[in-house]
């Protein structure tokens, strides 16, 4: 007789999938009927900032002129290889509204996912493809947080500010003519100050709040935009996936 043993491995579950959007075959006002809130507060006065699903644009719609001057559309943000997603893509711009809402002014505009389960999740992770092109001389704020009671209340994820808005704090203490290494402190000639951006496949973790709960939402918001350039978002996905992880 030969007796045969085999080992029994525990792998781990595959990851789930919460909520996932591309953006394709809708356009905004399809998108607001999926349960998506696209919306702005009363002090909001840029009058291109809301956003929108781009593209194609129709002229009934904010952002209807965003194209170069050759009339040709903006590019998709970029994927995980840099070349740009397909299709419609969510879109902010503030740098084709009119006006520009300055620090003080307490402008917001937002994107809201409809609501989605997390549970039976022990975390969570935001993907998507981003292009978050903001001024070097700029004051916005841009936000993503989540919420696990439908809205009522946000938890930040994640925060950035344009240069100039810790800038003009500190040059309030200065002369208005002061420079640093022969430049300007504020404005475009500047030196002292420069903006990275979001450029590719983004990934967050959320906070361990957002895990195991029946009534999620993620909101992306721009805060004071001021003029500042765009948000473009493609192939959100919120799952228990984490990122492929280099090697070094």
């Amino acid at each position: 007789n030969v007796r045969i043993s085999a080992t029994r491995t525990n792998s781990p579950p595959p990851p789930a999938q919460f909520f996932a959007e591309n953006f394709d075959a809708v356009d905004t006002a399809g998108l607001v009927k999926k349960g998506w809130n696209l919306g702005k507060n009363d002090a909001a006065k840029e009058d291109g900032t809301d956003f929108v699903v781009a593209p194609p644009y129709t002229k009934a719609e904010p952002g209807a002129d965003l194209v170069d001057a050759a009339g040709k559309k903006l590019l998709n943000p970029p994927t995980a290889d840099g070349t740009e997603s397909k299709g419609g893509y969510l879109l902010s711009d503030s740098d084709a509204a009119g006006g520009s809402d300055d620090i003080g002014s307490l402008s917001e505009f937002w994107a809201i996912t409809p609501s989605f389960s997390t549970v039976g999740s022990s975390q969570v992770w935001f993907h998507a493809d981003a292009e978050i092109e903001n001024n070097n001389n700029g004051e916005c704020v841009v936000e993503v947080a989540v919420s696990v009671d439908g809205g009522k209340t946000w938890i930040p994820v994640w925060q950035t500010a344009e240069p100039q808005r810790p800038l003009k704090g500190h040059q309030k203490e200065i002369d208005g003519g002061a420079r640093t290494g022969g430049y300007p402190i504020l404005g475009s000639a500047s030196q002292t100050k420069s903006w990275s951006g979001i450029h590719g496949r983004w990934h967050l973790p959320l906070p361990p709040e957002a895990s195991n709960q029946p009534d999620v939402k993620v909101r992306i918001e721009f805060y004071e935009p001021a003029d500042a350039w765009w948000i473009a978002v493609d192939n959100i996905v919120v799952d228990s996936n984490p990122p492929p992880q280099g090697k070094e």
